[in-house]
Parts: C-alpha cells; sequence; structure tokens
C-alpha cells in the first residue's frame, strides 16, 4: 500500500506534484431487475465474491503473488474479466480479516504492449463493452477510470513511466518489466452485512452521547456509497434508507447491550463483543499532535486475540477523555487513557 500512495504522489521532473482533480466515475444505474451491474458481471467471470472467505481460501488455496510476494488466493475464472491479465484476479490475505465474511476487494494488472496510455485504454473499452464507456483522464501522476454501482466499483490507473520520479524504485518491477506499464484493476464489492432484527431493535433505541465531529466534510450520502474496509466487516452494518438519526453521532442502545456511532460507515458493536475502550495521546511535535478514540472488540478471525476500531479523533491530547469515560461508563468496559507520545 506505500509503495502505492508513493507511486501516486510522485512528483513530476520540474519538482511539483501534479493537481489534476481526475475524471468522474461513470454512475452505473441498477438493473431491470434491481441488482447491482457490477456485481452481476462478477457473478458472471464466476468470481466467488459472495461466499466466506475460509472457504473461498480452503478451495483455491494461498500462494506467494509472482510480483509483489505477498500472500494472495488466486482465482483462475473460466471467464477473464478482462482480455490481457498477466495473472489472474486475486485477493490478498491477512490474518486480521474474518473467515465468515466475503472478500470484498480484488485485483490485477493488464498488459498489452509497452505503453501505459494503450494498455489502460484497451482494458477500458473491454470493461465499456458491459458497463458502458468510464471518463478516462490524468489525476497527479496516473491516468484513471472508474464504474460505480452504488458503493461497488471497478477502478483502473496507470503510471506513464515519463511521469514518474525517477527515485522511486519497485522491486517488482525487476521480477516483471512489464508492471512498468501495466494497467491495474481494483474491485470493490463494497459487501456489507445486514442488520440482524436483534441490531435493528437496537437502532431504534438509539441514544446519543456526543458527536463524532466529522462535520460537513462528510456527506451523509458518503455512508451509503463508501466501501467499507474489510478488516471492519466484523463490526459495520449495512445502513438503512434513512440515517439521519446516526450520523455523526456516538451512542449506544437504551438497554446498553450495542455500542453505535456513524461516520464513513455504521458501525453497530454488541456490548458483548467489547472488551475496553482506548484513547491514544499525541503531543505536538514534528505533527500537530491530537487524540484517537477506540474500541477493542472481540473477533473471530483465529490467529488475532482482538481487534481495535477507530471511534474519533480530536485536535488536542486530552480533548477526548471526557467522552471516552461517559461512553465506557455508560457500557460498563474499562478506559485505559494511553500516556503522552510525541506526534513524529
Amino acid at each position: 500500500m506505500m509503495r502505492l500512495l508513493s507511486r501516486m504522489f510522485a512528483v513530476g521532473k520540474a519538482g511539483t506534484a501534479f493537481r489534476e482533480p481526475g475524471p468522474k466515475p461513470l454512475e452505473l444505474a441498477p438493473l431491470a431487475d434491481g441488482g447491482n451491474p457490477i456485481h452481476a458481471l462478477l457473478d458472471e467471470i464466476g468470481l466467488p465474491w459472495r461466499e466466506p472467505r475460509g472457504i473461498v481460501e480452503a478451495r483455491f488455496g494461498v500462494s506467494s503473488d509472482p510480483f509483489y510476494r505477498w500472500e494472495v488466493i488466486s482465482f483462475d475464472t473460466a471467464t477473464p474479466i478482462v482480455p490481457g491479465l498477466l495473472r489472474p484476479l486475486s485477493a490478498q490475505t491477512f490474518l486480521n480479516l474474518a473467515p465468515h465474511l466475503p472478500i470484498t476487494t480484488f485485483g490485477g494488472e493488464v498488459w498489452f504492449e509497452d505503453d501505459a496510455r494503450v494498455n489502460l485504454r484497451r482494458t477500458a473499452r473491454s470493461l465499456g463493452e458491459r458497463l458502458g464507456p468510464a471518463p478516462i483522464g490524468r489525476q497527479y501522476n496516473t491516468i484513471r477510470c472508474e464504474w460505480k454501482a452504488g458503493a461497488a466499483s471497478i477502478g483502473l490507473i496507470t503510471w506513464p513511466p515519463r511521469w514518474q520520479s525517477p527515485a522511486l524504485l519497485n522491486e517488482a518491477h525487476e521480477r516483471d518489466p512489464r508492471l512498468k506499464t501495466a494497467c491495474s484493476i481494483s474491485i470493490r464489492t463494497a459487501f456489507r452485512p445486514p442488520l440482524s432484527a436483534r441490531e435493528q431493535a437496537w437502532l431504534d433505541d438509539f441514544e446519543p452521547v456526543a458527536a463524532l465531529g466529522v462535520g460537513p466534510r462528510v456527506a451523509i450520502g458518503s455512508v451509503k456509497n463508501t466501501p467499507a474496509n474489510e478488516v471492519d466487516l466484523e463490526y459495520v452494518r449495512e445502513p438503512p434508507a434513512d440515517v439521519a438519526p446516526f450520523f455523526d453521532k456516538l451512542g449506544h442502545s437504551r438497554d446498553r447491550r450495542a455500542l453505535i456511532f456513524c461516520d464513513y460507515q455504521l458501525f453497530v458493536i454488541p456490548n458483548e463483543d467489547i472488551i475496553a475502550f482506548e484513547i491514544e495521546r499525541l503531543q505536538r511535535a514534528k505533527g500537530p499532535g491530537g487524540s484517537s478514540l477506540y474500541v477493542v472488540c472481540r473477533t473471530t478471525c483465529p490467529k488475532v486475540s482482538s481487534q481495535r476500531v477507530r471511534i474519533m479523533a480530536g485536535s488536542k491530547p486530552d480533548a477526548l477523555n471526557d467522552i471516552g469515560r461517559t461512553i465506557a461508563t455508560a457500557l460498563d468496559r474499562p478506559l485505559v487513557i494511553g500516556e503522552y507520545e510525541d506526534d513524529v
């Protein structure tokens, strides 16, 4: 991920970062039967995006990615999603991804010739035959395009070599030089577990405790249209049609059996799964300082003892102490306030 970010924000020969906003994604309408067109495409090629990760991993196995050397599940589907894939679509594996929930992120690389623009345009043309033509444009030191259907998306991106800093090195490019001009394809299914009847009852009895402070930076519509991080899927739920009662709020159910908060995602966490709350405090140093409130939760991941979910951030080291005490007391769980650390 750090390699990806460093490439995205590399500087040009003049030493200044590119500022293009990038092309807008093509927003896809629902199918005639109300289905999601991206999901329909994934079903058509046989990608197992609906099945639990543990079952998929057992069926396909885990191997080392030939380019990047991280552990992946590789999917040699009967019908490739596009021509020119350097290897089958794959999904990364991590210890903190719940085995009973589906994989939500897949990726691959496409190459036809030693020209980044050609590789992206040919890939976009192939997807456009099924989904419609998406706008292609430059953003920073990349060329990209994207299709969106609700929160689900398929994105294409390439890094033309002449736009990259010569100081950046990528070991994967040494293993296969085609990657320098390849088009990367990223698929986000945006799956979120649906609300159970018990969870819906908790939402119906929601009692707010504090504002999260996301304010005007985040529109309510973002909750519906932003895919969840896969590591959070155990605690995120598909939001109801009306998220306004929960948006930008931290609170709990009236019976105090659930923690509920909502920024880009709706989190509904049973109290029985909460181990503790934690506050990290950073003093101004190279960075501006601040604080973060986390909830520490039990997990179904067999090789991980717990997961931490960040609830909110504060601009000062002690900004969240009172809120932390209030929510920890309400749910009868410990609060750990960390020592001051320098924001380096």
